[in-house]
């Protein structure tokens, strides 16, 4: 592909919002992972918050966590590093909105960028968001369903806003041996092969809808059900004696209804595959999710999804493989969809074939990059002769600085 020589010998100013291994963080990782190994491109990269995936970063150029625009180990402005760099970044891809003060400093260095928005704008100020539209050469949002949802708070050019889904970026998911991992898996948790497994993910927040998943739990186990049924998150524990009321009394909850046995929540793990091989159905009960990695996670290992209308741009991959969903307004009906889909075996699979061919086929990663890299081309003259390049002159204006002392020494 041609654009590839453009991009050799080339660096890139990547920001993200966190370095932790959830969704948006992986998907920008990724991202700079490919313009290494793909296209040549040394990534620069800034992170409002340390975290594991930094000195996976590091393996790409370099990796800085930021504070109040300075890198947070030179006490140095992200502007001011950038200038000291030999050669000039040409672009910078920021993820998610939450990175808005970075905006300026990189803006000082004309520097095009991509602003990659993963998440709802509701909660910042007009004034913020005038910030972030106007110093970027270009918006990407992953699904329609979130321009339409950001829109409303901000009236944004759409003539420099593009939909680009970002892709399923662990193909490994795609070849593993999911017989084997469920056989395995539940004997791990003692769950018998008749037994129905419901899965859902994410951290312990009321914006995931960890209390919509209980509350449909044990709707669900309190009828008669011909086979077992059991309950999974994946993402962090409940402690009856935290401090946080919402993890309190949701622990409380299951403890009193007798269902330890059949509700498990089990810590964050960065092998999740056998938790999708384990399981029948994944539940995304959030309540707000963009356009969540987890549901083409779920749809690459075969298990079809469940989730709510209006809560998430996954419902537009959700409705061509059967759409098993209901309204907003009455999620308290998922349960009697769940205990629907038990007594439905064969539907439920082949949801999830129809949602792994949809992966296979219009969910590549490889493909995500390709066009975010078409979309920079786009943006940036790669003509050689006029490529900046920067020499460091530091060093110079110092060695100045002395002689010009010296010749005051002389001069009096």
């Amino acid at each position: 592909m041609a654009i590839i020589n453009h991009f050799i010998g080339t660096s890139a100013i990547i920001v993200t919002h966190a370095a932790d291994r959830t969704g948006a963080p992986q998907i920008i990782f990724n991202v700079a992972k490919q313009l290494f190994e793909r296209f040549g491109v040394k990534c620069i990269t800034f992170s409002l918050k340390d975290g594991p995936l930094l000195a996976e970063f590091k393996k790409f150029g370099e990796a800085w966590v930021v504070a109040n625009n300075k890198l947070s180990n030179k006490n140095i402005s992200i502007h001011l590093f950038i200038e000291d760099l030999i050669v000039k970044p040409s672009f910078a891809i920021i993820n998610t909105a939450c990175c808005g003060s970075i905006y300026s400093e990189i803006n000082k260095g004309r520097i095009p960028i991509i602003t990659l928005i993963h998440d709802y704008t509701y909660p910042f100020g007009k004034e913020y968001l005038q910030n972030i539209y106007h110093l970027s050469d270009h918006i990407v949002y992953p699904v329609q369903f979130m321009v339409d949802q950001n829109i409303k708070d901000y009236p944004f050019d759409l003539g420099k806003t593009s939909v680009i889904p970002q892709g399923l970026y662990k193909k490994e998911m795609l070849e593993a041996d999911y017989k084997t991992l469920r056989e395995k898996s539940r004997k791990k948790y003692n769950i018998p092969e008749n037994a129905f497994v419901v899965l859902g993910s994410g951290f312990i927040h009321p914006r995931k809808g960890i209390d919509i998943f209980i509350n449909s739990a044990i709707q669900v186990l309190s009828e008669k059900n011909n086979v077992p049924v059991y309950f999974f998150w994946l993402g962090g524990e409940l402690d009856q004696l935290s401090n946080d009321e919402y993890i309190r009394f949701m622990a409380r909850d299951i403890i009193n209804t007798n269902n330890s046995e059949f509700i498990c929540f089990i810590k964050e793990s960065i092998d999740v595959v056998p938790y999708f091989a384990m399981s029948d159905l994944f539940f995304l009960s959030s309540r707000e999710d963009p356009f969540p990695t987890v549901v083409m996670e779920a749809f690459a290992t075969g298990l079809p999804v469940i989730a709510v209308e209006g809560s998430s741009g996954s419902l537009e991959i959700i409705k061509k493989t059967g759409n098993f969903s209901v309204p907003y307004n009455k999620r308290s009906e998922i349960a009697n969809e769940i205990l629907q889909l038990i007594q439905n075996r064969k539907r439920l699979k082949a949801s999830g074939m129809n949602g792994r061919e949809l992966m296979i086929g219009d969910y590549s990663f490889d493909n995500y990059v390709d066009k975010m890299i078409d979309l920079i081309s786009s943006k940036i003259d790669f003509n050689p002769d006029q490529r900046p390049l920067r020499i460091k002159t530091v060093m110079w204006k110092k060695q100045l600085d002395n002689i010009n002392k010296l010749l005051k020494k002389f001069i009096c």
